[in-house]
C-alpha cells in the first residue's frame, strides 16, 4: 500500500508539480484546453493569456477565445515577430524593449476582444502577472488605456525606472496611480505582481525572490483609497506596451502569463497562483488546493515590504 501512495505522489509531483524553482516547472495546458468554471481561482476570470503557449507573433485568450482562429489572437505589433527564447519557465517571447510597436495589441473595435473593459463595473478587479523585468526604465506590462495620461487609463501594470512597481485603476472620476517603494525590483529576477480593487482601496502586489537561492519569498505591497465604479470606456488593450504617444514604454522582459479577473482576489489567492498558475484547468479542484496551498503568514515566514 505505501508503495501506491509513494507512487501516485511521484506521478503527482510531476504532472501537476509546483510552480517553484525547487520543485520544477509546471507547462501550460494545450490551446483549446477549458477551463474548469467550478474552480475557485476561475470565478470572475474575464480574460488571460499564456505567452509559453504562443506562436510568437499571436497570443490566444485562454478564457473567451478556445478556439485557435484569428478572431482569439492578439497581433504582435511590430512586423519582424518576437523572438522566442529559452527561460527557465520554456520558451517565451522575448520584449526587447527597443520600441514603442514591440508589444501585442488587442483592438477593441474587433472580435479579437469585444473590449477588455470589465463585465460589471460596479465590482472589483484584478490585474496580475508572472514576469521578468530586464531594464531599469518605465515599462508596461498591460495597459487598457486610451491616452498616455493617468485619466486615460482604465488599468495599467508595470514599473517606473526607480526599480519599483506602478499600477494605475481609473475609478470613474480619475485614475489613481499605486507605486512600491523604490528598489523592490531586482533586474532578471522573476514576479508574480498584481493590482487589485475592492471599492476601498487600489493595492499593488509582488511577490518573489531576490535570487534563486534566497529561502523565503519576499511580499512587497503598497495601497492607495479610492473608491467608486471602474472605468469602462472600449479602449485598446496593449500587452507588452502602452497606447501610442512617446515611446509607449516597451516592456523589456518577460511575460509568462497574464489573468484579469472582475473580483478582487486575496493574497492567499495570489500565492496559489505564483505556485500553480494552472490549477484552474484542473477538473478536481480540491485536489488542486491540496496540492499547492498557499503560502499564509502563519504557516511560513516571508519578508514583507509595506508602503
Amino acid at each position: 500500500m505505501r508503495k501506491i501512495l509513494f507512487f501516485l505522489l511521484l506521478i503527482s509531483s510531476v504532472c501537476f508539480g509546483q510552480d517553484d524553482g525547487k520543485y520544477g516547472v509546471r507547462l501550460p495546458p494545450p490551446i483549446g484546453t477549458q477551463i474548469n468554471s467550478e474552480h475557485p481561482l476561475a470565478i470572475e476570470m474575464f480574460a488571460g493569456w499564456h505567452l509559453n503557449g504562443t506562436s510568437g507573433a499571436k497570443i490566444w485568450d485562454i478564457v473567451r477565445h478556445t478556439k485557435h482562429d484569428e478572431d482569439a489572437a492578439g497581433d504582435w505589433e511590430n512586423a519582424t515577430d518576437p523572438v522566442m527564447e529559452l527561460t527557465q519557465y520554456g520558451r517565451l517571447p522575448k520584449f526587447p524593449g527597443a520600441a514603442a510597436d514591440e508589444r501585442y495589441v488587442l483592438n477593441a473595435v474587433t472580435t479579437q476582444t469585444g473590449a477588455l473593459d470589465v463585465p460589471d463595473a460596479t465590482l472589483g478587479l484584478t490585474v496580475v502577472a508572472f514576469v521578468r523585468c530586464d531594464d531599469v526604465n518605465e515599462r508596461r506590462i498591460i495597459s487598457h488605456a486610451s491616452s498616455t495620461s493617468e485619466d486615460g487609463h482604465a488599468y495599467m501594470l508595470g514599473n517606473i525606472g526607480t526599480l519599483a512597481w506602478r499600477a494605475r485603476v481609473n475609478t470613474g472620476a480619475s485614475g489613481n496611480t499605486v507605486v512600491t517603494a523604490n528598489n523592490t525590483i531586482v533586474v532578471n529576477s522573476w514576479y508574480l505582481v498584481a493590482v487589485t480593487y475592492d471599492r476601498a482601496e487600489i493595492r499593488l502586489h509582488a511577490i518573489g525572490r531576490a535570487t534563486a537561492g534566497e529561502a523565503s519569498l519576499t511580499y512587497t505591497t503598497a495601497a492607495t483609497a479610492a473608491t467608486g465604479d471602474l472605468l469602462t470606456d472600449n479602449s485598446p488593450t496593449y500587452i507588452g506596451g502602452n497606447e501610442g504617444g512617446g515611446t509607449g514604454s516597451p516592456w523589456q522582459g518577460f511575460i509568462r502569463w497574464l489573468y484579469l479577473y472582475n473580483r478582487t482576489l486575496s493574497i492567499d489567492e495570489l500565492y496559489q497562483l505564483y505556485y500553480d498558475p494552472y490549477q484552474m484547468f484542473e477538473q478536481n479542484p480540491i485536489l488542486a488546493h491540496r496540492l499547492f496551498p498557499a503560502e499564509p503568514s502563519t504557516t511560513r515566514r516571508r519578508n514583507i515590504i509595506i508602503l
